[in-house]
């Protein structure tokens, strides 16, 4: 399965819309999902979330299963269910959130780094929009 750019756009903007700090991957299921490929989806970004520390569980306990982090397979369905374990943005996902909410950084990703792993993609994204803030302030104060 490939990163899907405009799915974890979709992710991220409906966890940061959320007015609680938290979230779980039930009440995100309902927001972003609208069939079975769509949950696949899910369940594989969450993952790499985790891998790149763009989420972390509310408590800061460690990951090493599934169902640390609200999802649970019940052997009989291909796709899983969703617990309410309370997850968390952090810093480092609120950063890749913001690059991906600013629509040139969005398409200079999604356009020239198509190809790339997604961890550099998850780097590049913020260091974008360091860059673009900085030309931006560059310019008022000229």
């Amino acid at each position: 399965m490939q990163t899907n750019l405009d799915f974890t756009k979709t992710i991220l903007e409906a966890i940061k819309k959320n007015d609680d700090p938290f979230f779980d991957l039930a009440t995100l299921r309902t927001v972003v999902c609208k069939d079975s490929n769509d949950i696949q989806q899910l369940v594989f970004q969450i993952q790499i979330f985790f891998d790149e520390g763009i989420i972390s569980r509310f408590d800061g306990r460690k990951v090493s299963s599934h169902s640390d982090i609200g999802i649970a397979y019940n052997g009989l369905e291909p796709t899983p269910d969703f617990t309410g374990i309370r997850l968390r943005l952090t810093s480092k996902g609120q950063d890749y959130s913001n690059a991906l909410q600013n629509s040139d950084i969005f398409s200079q990703l999604k356009e020239r780094m198509k190809d790339a792993p997604i961890n550099t993609i998850c780097n590049m994204g913020p260091k974008l929009l360091e860059s673009f803030a900085k030309k931006k302030f560059e310019e008022l104060i000229m």
